[in-house]
């Protein structure tokens, strides 16, 4: 509805055919988010079957984020079904949350961090002023990993450890 937080829970996709969900910018990292990590991607549902989110095209090219209005078939990616979010009271009525997504339209709202600053982050500021988030990636690595063999989930901390040092989060 109208001015509230909406959500896809992205699974992980293993096996399965990943090219919808990939851009330019995707690298190796991303494909191993999109294959191994659950994860919830947010927004804010305005008129017209349309969503406002925060996106970031690359793990990798976290200067390219964005905030974006998209459909809601975009926001989904052909992955998924739209949830609402209704755990979250916030401070502003559903004109003023809406008001708040499109003043930030086109920007980078600050810059995307996967812990500080991403998408729910963005969703709670429009409905709360606050910016916080509930996901850990860890968390959710971790739930996602505890169902594959022992020397698989070894390999890919490994791939992630490195990319964590490398990457400064």
């Amino acid at each position: 509805m109208y001015g509230d937080i909406v959500f896809v829970e992205r699974k992980p996709m293993w096996f399965s055919d990943i090219s919808h969900l990939l851009n330019e910018h995707s690298s190796w990292i991303d494909h191993l988010i999109l294959r191994f990590v659950l994860y919830k991607h947010y927004g804010i549902e305005i008129e017209d079957q349309q969503i406002i989110h925060f996106h970031c095209p690359s793990i990798l090219h976290l200067d390219k984020a964005s905030v974006e209005q998209v459909t809601v078939e975009g926001f989904l990616k052909q992955n998924g079904t739209l949830q609402y979010d209704y755990e979250i009271n916030g401070s502003y009525d559903r004109t003023e949350i809406v008001a708040r997504a499109k003043s930030v339209l086109k920007t980078d709202f600050g810059g995307y961090h996967v812990n500080r600053n991403n998408c729910e982050d963005f969703a709670v500021w429009c409905k709360t002023g606050d910016r916080y988030n509930r996901q850990s990636p860890f968390y959710t690595t971790y739930n996602t990993l505890s169902f594959t063999s022992k020397s698989v989930r070894k390999k890919i901390a490994t791939v992630a450890i490195a990319f964590l040092g490398m990457s400064g989060l």
